[in-house]
């Protein structure tokens, strides 16, 4: 009798032990579970690029054979070829390169883009043209390599400057030569 006892006792303990269950639920002849997700976004400054001055090549006296004036981003101008570069006098139209400024969100990594080819037309008749190449930052020289930079820890901004390569033909017309590019930038 008192092992009966005992295992009744026994069998009901088991009963009154707590037990995990999830949720179900019985659709027709399906067992249909569910659980909770987190949805979660995080959002950061947008990221933009501001610029202050141009581009320029200063004066350049046209010759018999073509030129390649080259502007470094830091502002030095040097050439190959028949072409003479005007330094000084009347004529003379100081060379400049353009600053940027990349704000965005703070320790962030980005990447410039540059165009490959602008052509330049003259004032006086937009059939005159020359074209710039080869455009680099004061971030990375070397035209052939990607322009990243990454935006200050503490201001979230970077500024950096652009040259590039002008192409001048052999006997070039007598003009002013404009033209207009874009630099994007965007976050790795």
């Amino acid at each position: 009798m008192k092992k009966v006892f005992l295992s009744i006792v026994a069998i009901a303990a088991l009963v009154a032990l707590p037990m995990s269950v999830s949720a179900q639920t019985v659709v027709g002849t399906n067992t249909v579970t569910s659980s909770s997700v987190t949805g979660r976004a995080k959002i950061i400054q947008p990221i933009s690029i501001t610029s202050s001055s141009e581009l320029n090549f200063g004066t350049i006296a046209s010759a018999t054979t073509a030129t390649t004036v080259t502007l470094t981003s830091g502002n030095t101008r040097s050439k190959t070829g028949g072409g003479t570069l005007i330094t000084e006098g009347l004529l003379n139209i100081a060379t400049t390169v353009p600053s940027f400024t990349v704000n965005g969100e703070k320790g962030a990594a980005y990447t410039i883009t540059l165009p490959t080819t602008v052509q330049l037309k003259g004032t006086a008749s937009a059939s005159n043209t020359m074209d710039v190449t080869d455009f680099v930052t004061s971030l990375n020289a070397d035209p052939d390599l990607d322009n990243n930079g990454t935006l200050d820890a503490s201001t979230g901004s970077q500024p950096f400057t652009i040259g590039a390569t002008l192409t001048v033909k052999a006997n070039q017309v007598s003009d002013i030569y404009t033209g207009t590019f874009t630099v994007t930038t965007a976050y790795n």
